[in-house]
Formats: C-alpha cells, sequence, structure tokens
C-alpha cells in the first residue's frame, strides 16, 4: 500500500484551498478571523479557515462551535475615558497615570488593538486594570474570559503582575461573591500572548464584572497593547469574535462529506484530526453519520474519560465500542470499516469491534453534531475511503501515527 495514502481508493484532502473535492460542502453563516500562512485574515461568510501553524504548516479547516461574546465594544465604539473606547473602564491606583489609543490592529482584522501608555511615578508597585460589567449572563454556568496583550515599549519586568479576574452580582447588584481570578503572572513580550481565565458562575449570578489587571513598578513608564477582550459559555477559547454595541455572535463552521456514491455498508474510513484544545468538561465531536439530517452514528471525544466513543444513536443510544486510548492535545487519526459481519474502530492503531453500523447514512458531518454543537475545537486535515472494508490489522496499521 502507498505509504502516505494506505492504498485509499479516494484521498480527500483538507490543508490546500485549492483542493476541496466537490463531495465536500461547507458553511459557516458569519465572518470568523482565521490564522493563514502570512498572519491573520477574517475569512468571510461560508470560507472555510485553512489555518497554519505559527512555523508555517498546515492545519488544515478549523471547526468551531456557534459562540457568543458577551464583550461589548471588543473593536470599540467611540471613545470614552481617558481616550479609552466607549465601554472599557480604565482604573488605577494613586500615582500611576493611564492613556488609552485605539488603533486598526494589524494582527486581528476586524479589531481595534488599545495601546495603553501607563506611568507609575511612585517608588512602589502600583495596579491598572479595564473593568467591563457584563449583562444577561447565566447562574451556575462555565464561562471562559480571554484577552490578548503585549508590551509595546519599555521594559516587561516593569510590567509585573498581569492577571484576569471577575467579580459576580445579582440582577438587581446585590454582592454575590463568586469573585476569582488568575493570580499567577501571566508573562508580557512583544509578541501577542493569550491568556485565559476559567470559573463557573454562582447558581443566583446575573451580571459579570470582569477585569485585566497590570501592576508597574515604581517609577516606571510602559506601553502595552491589549486587543480582542472575549466572555464565552464553555471552557474554551475559542477564536476571537469581534462585537461591538450588541452581543456579538460567531456562527458554526459545518463541514460535510457526502456519501450517496460511496459504500457505507462496507467500506473504511480514515479521519485525521489536529485536536488544538481538549474539553475536560464536555464532549467533542469527531464524526456524525447522519441521514437526511437524523444522526444515525456518532465518533466523539468524551471529555470526563478522555476516551473516543461510537454511539449506535439509531438503536438504544448506548456506545457500542470504545477505543480505550487516552487522546492528547494534537493530531488525531480515527478511523472505522464496516460490513455485514460487523465494524472496526480504531483510534491512533488501537482496535475495537462493534456491531455492523446501520448502512442507511449518506453524510458524514466532519468536526460537530447534527445541531452544530460540541464542535472538534480543532482542524481536520485529510479524510481517506477505501471501498471495501479493511481488517482489523489494517485498520490499525493505517491510523497508527506517523
Amino acid at each position: 500500500m502507498d505509504a502516505d495514502t494506505g492504498g485509499a481508493t479516494v484521498v480527500f484532502g483538507l490543508t490546500d484551498p485549492q483542493q476541496m473535492a466537490p463531495q465536500l460542502r461547507f458553511r459557516r453563516a458569519s465572518s470568523a478571523i482565521m490564522q493563514t500562512a502570512t498572519g491573520a485574515e477574517l475569512a468571510g461568510i461560508d470560507q472555510p479557515r485553512y489555518e497554519f501553524s505559527s512555523d508555517g504548516e498546515p492545519l488544515g479547516i478549523l471547526i468551531e462551535s456557534a459562540n457568543l461574546n458577551f464583550v461589548f465594544a471588543a473593536v470599540g465604539s467611540g471613545v470614552g475615558l481617558e481616550g479609552f473606547p466607549a465601554g472599557w473602564d480604565p482604573q488605577h491606583e494613586n500615582f500611576v497615570t493611564s492613556v488609552g489609543m485605539p488603533m486598526a490592529s494589524d494582527a486581528f482584522p476586524g479589531f481595534q488593538e488599545v495601546h495603553i501608555q501607563l506611568t507609575n511615578m511612585g517608588n512602589s508597585q502600583s495596579w491598572f486594570q479595564i473593568m467591563f460589567n457584563i449583562d444577561n449572563v447565566s447562574g451556575n454556568t462555565a464561562y471562559t474570559h480571554s484577552w490578548y496583550h503585549r508590551i509595546v515599549t519599555g521594559d516587561p519586568d516593569d510590567v509585573s503582575n498581569g492577571r484576569l479576574m471577575q467579580s459576580e452580582w445579582q440582577n438587581d447588584w446585590t454582592p454575590n461573591g463568586g469573585a476569582g481570578g488568575v493570580n499567577s503572572p501571566v508573562p508580557i513580550s512583544s509578541q501577542w500572548t493569550r491568556f485565559e481565565q476559567r470559573f463557573t458562575t454562582d447558581p443566583a449570578t446575573g451580571i459579570l464584572q470582569i477585569f485585566y489587571n497590570q501592576s508597574i513598578r515604581g517609577m516606571a513608564t510602559v506601553t502595552i497593547a491589549v486587543v480582542a477582550p472575549q466572555i464565552e459559555e464553555g471552557n474554551i477559547a475559542s477564536s476571537p469574535i469581534a462585537s461591538d454595541s450588541v452581543i456579538a455572535t460567531r456562527a458554526g463552521d459545518v463541514l460535510e462529506l457526502d456519501l450517496a456514491a460511496l459504500n457505507t455498508a462496507q467500506g473504511t474510513f480514515v479521519f485525521d484530526f489536529f485536536l488544538d484544545i481538549l474539553d475536560d468538561t464536555d464532549s467533542q465531536v469527531l464524526v456524525t453519520l447522519m441521514q437526511d439530517g437524523v444522526t444515525k452514528h456518532q465518533l466523539l471525544r468524551d471529555g470526563t474519560t478522555g476516551k473516543v466513543q461510537v454511539s449506535y444513536i439509531a438503536d438504544s443510544g448506548t456506545p457500542v465500542a470504545f477505543v480505550s486510548v487516552p487522546v492528547q492535545a494534537g493530531s488525531l487519526r480515527v478511523g472505522f470499516s464496516n460490513s455485514p459481519t460487523g465494524a472496526v474502530f480504531a483510534i491512533q492503531g488501537q482496535t475495537s469491534e462493534g456491531p455492523a453500523l446501520d448502512s442507511v447514512f449518506n453524510v458524514a458531518r466532519i468536526g460537530s453534531s447534527a445541531s452544530g454543537q460540541n464542535a472538534l475545537s480543532g482542524h481536520v486535515r485529510r479524510v481517506r475511503y477505501w471501498e471495501y472494508a479493511l481488517t482489523a490489522s489494517e485498520l490499525a496499521a493505517v491510523t497508527t501515527p506517523d
């Protein structure tokens, strides 16, 4: 067999924008930011996000669930206090002065980054922070809070304690406790760095105050830049979502493979992914096999066990096979072969057998569920198809990592 393709009948490559096969369909109802080989770009509606690593290596098509950014004015809306965008509330201790300078961001198209000149005229360390009030949040809900920052001028050692924090309030502004934050210093350099805070709100919470905080050493002047403040539901910091005067939505990425011309009753499929982030509390769907929009089977990474699980949705909805291999962030290769006598599932070269899959499915949705949720939060790199069922040993060979 060919060492690269494993002798597959058809190979659907997903790292080259010029080579998407007609059997593949992609849609997304909004624009979204992506990392190309030359930097960030804004992908238009229904444009796949072919992404690249910082070293210029192709990663594949990014698949994320739809999500909201609860931070108003992530791109800036007018100018408010001390030159900061409206909605940004700069606060600081005695002896610290701050001036905000909003500007269009080259690194994050569609966003405004804010350059902040900070001067501490005192002899000891003092603090500076930006605060947002966020309404319409839910109690007992997991949220992820994230920012990008970098230093523009000055000594990075003079900015010593970057933190993200939140305080929680009831809808009538009754204090609700639940305060917390990222208390360890977050390094800042001349390169953009994203840092994140995760928390679950108290059941009575209806309003959040979130903070980006820095400590400035005495008798120091620095300029830092911040961009893309984001609060979103869930435990993953997804790609930046621009917002202005309203809560902003990024639609989900939907990638489907039309199986009408392929033999699903007796064939083999192998999928290559790159998992950017692992969600340790929720599932990440790898493949959903559907018939006219109805889910028949699903391969997913279980967030609580880290295993890949195969669910026979059309029958009892209970798992029919497990591959007990811990899944790490990075490259992931998953496959299955199907025949009237049974199915074989494989991940990273480890196999497990189960009942034959219901052959009545005509679409493979890659990287998300039928509803578009529980998405991969990663990249789809390649799909290979064999028009016959590989044996367990053959499937193990073609799913073993390179």
